[in-house]
């Protein structure tokens, strides 16, 4: 019975530290993307031309876009921290069954205050986005 909660164990510790490493890698991508998007828009004038010529379409365009987007972003930050607290409450319990340390799975405990800080990493740089193409159509 032992091995099979160890196993259990090593298989959701894997399994979180697989979730934790992959949240800030997401959101860095994110802005990468976000702030080269941002320097296309800045530096290219055929997008400036065509950005300022359709003004009227792409601005509500690209508002409805990012909107969407950044909402997208936040429901995926949530959902990806659920799944963490859910291995750490799951290693919790495991690990109070094996006599392991409880503050060894303590790593997995994400928080809140990152989880806003990245709905408001997402909120913004679709906001920046949003900006950079009304001054353009301005």
């Amino acid at each position: 019975m032992e091995t099979t909660k160890q196993k259990e164990f090593d298989i959701i510790y894997s399994q979180a530290e697989n979730l934790l490493k992959t949240l800030p890698e997401y959101q860095f991508n994110t802005a990468a993307a976000m702030i080269i998007i941002i320097g296309w828009l800045l530096t290219a004038e055929t997008a400036q031309v065509f950005i300022h010529s359709n003004a009227k379409t792409v601005l509500p365009a690209t508002a409805f876009a990012f909107g969407i987007l950044a909402i997208f972003k936040i429901f995926w930050v949530r959902m990806h921290v659920n799944k963490i607290n859910l291995c750490h409450r799951r290693l919790q319990a495991l690990s109070e069954s094996l006599g392991l340390s409880v503050g060894s799975i303590d790593i997995f405990k994400i928080n809140p205050v990152i989880t806003y800080t990245y709905y408001f990493i997402n909120a913004l740089m679709s906001l920046a986005i949003i900006v950079t193409v009304y001054l353009i159509c301005k």
